[in-house]
């Protein structure tokens, strides 16, 4: 609806049925209502050309992760030889929970949107919360008296609240010259705020991995904290004898025992990003490039925690960063040594152009011509000493989004390439 190009509000609902969910959850209910005014109509403000005031509500729903995970289920599990011949055994992989239902997204968000002197500068700022409710998860369960120990359950809620902010801005516009600066800044913060009961104390942990560190759970989360935090020892160097010691809770550094004290020692997710873009031309010649930075996460690092112990790298090249110590002796044990900050400014890509003159009618059969030769990932500035310090939003070993900040093994050494290239128009 539209009321004299003044102000604006749209609305809809949904009802959507999945036969992944529960019998008695399948149907979920979904609106989304939009409305802006434009307040330049009652407000003048020296220099403002426009200033549109926004709002919007709106609930969305996620399924599951894959089909049938509200179902009993069996899968093979070896072979049992009878009567001369081998017959194929299953057991149960999975059990079955006919409560699960949809997971739910409510988002507000509330924005402004502005241009002043003369549409040199524009820009967009929002604000928004959101709250996922009856967060979809795998827990562990008690077996028996469940037939398998971990189920697909409805555990908890969500609540995340942050703000964006981008600005453009002319900065030159002189005959031939021209140049066009953009930045944005956003903040996000999520925090579990209820887990049920049956969830556990705690959840979202997961493990440092293989070979050997299965049982090094490396990560919680827990109802009234932020998600993606590190959990574990507290690293306080070595003993005369090469041995790990940490903190234990005052200061004091002591041996490891099944008593170790812990504690938070880190945070997967940032505390802002930002970016910052610029263009510039002049005559036939144009030049743009793009920063982009994440600042405030850490990482754990499991390329130096397998492999910069020399005890456990010993059929390996031994990875030696400034972290290195070539007094350790000890059996690998996980601890904040391995975890890093994660702070980062890359140049993701720049490109220069330049644009010849083709006068109109071309013999050539084109009205346009332009060479062009661009980089990308030219350069990153960090402290981490992996090879990419970019933010991990969940855990790519198993997708878990309740232990983003985890640098997997996997992760290769990003390619610095460059492209000549010859744009036609015709």
């Amino acid at each position: 609806m539209n009321y004299d190009n003044l102000a604006y509000l749209a609305a809809s609902f949904r009802r959507e049925g999945s036969s992944e969910f529960g019998l008695t959850n399948k149907w979920g209910n979904f609106v989304a209502i939009s409305g802006g005014v434009e307040l330049n109509k009652f407000i003048q403000i020296p220099g403002v050309n426009t200033l549109k005031l926004r709002g919007s509500f709106g609930v969305t729903g996620a399924l599951p992760p894959s089909a049938g995970l509200s179902e009993f289920t069996f899968t093979g599990q070896g072979n049992y030889y009878i009567n001369g011949g081998w017959i194929s055994t299953y057991g149960p992989n999975q059990n079955s929970n006919p409560d699960l239902k949809w997971e739910k997204k409510a988002e507000t968000n509330i924005g402004l949107d502005f241009n002043a002197f003369n549409n040199r500068l524009n820009g967009t700022i929002d604000w928004y919360t959101r709250k996922t409710s009856d967060l979809i998860f795998n827990v562990t369960v008690p077996s028996p008296p469940a037939l398998f120990n971990t189920a697909w359950k409805n555990v908890g809620d969500l609540t995340g609240k942050g703000y964006e902010i981008a600005l453009n801005y002319e900065v030159i516009k002189q005959g031939s010259l021209t140049w066009t600066t953009g930045v944005n800044y956003s903040h996000n913060h999520v925090v579990l705020t209820r887990l049920d009961p049956s969830a556990g104390s705690y959840i979202g942990q997961t493990n440092l991995g293989s070979p050997g560190q299965e049982a090094t759970q490396i990560t919680r989360t827990y109802a009234g904290a932020e998600i993606g935090l590190f959990y574990q020892a507290v690293y306080r160097g070595v003993d005369k004898n090469g041995k790990f010691l940490f903190d234990d809770g005052t200061g004091k550094a002591v041996r490891a025992d099944s008593t170790t004290y812990k504690t938070v020692i880190g945070h997967g997710l940032p505390k802002f990003e930002m970016g910052w873009t610029n263009t510039f031309s002049y005559k036939n010649w144009d030049l743009n490039f793009f920063l982009r930075g994440s600042f405030g996460h850490d990482l754990i690092n499991t390329e130096r925690a397998f492999f910069e112990n020399p005890t456990v790298a010993s059929i390996y090249n031994v990875v030696k960063t400034k972290y290195f110590d070539p007094n350790l002796k000890d059996a690998q044990i996980f601890s904040s040594l391995y975890v890093e900050k994660g702070d980062f400014v890359k140049l993701d890509n720049a490109t220069l152009g330049y644009n010849f003159n083709i006068k109109k009618g071309s013999r050539y059969g084109f009205r346009s011509l332009k060479a062009y030769f661009s980089g990308h990932n030219l350069f990153t500035i960090t402290g981490y000493t992996g090879a990419d310090p970019e933010v991990r939003y969940s855990d790519n070993l198993n997708g878990n989004i309740l232990a983003p900040g985890i640098d997997r093994r996997a992760t290769w050494v990003l390619a610095r390439s460059f492209t000549l290239g010859v744009n036609l128009g015709f």
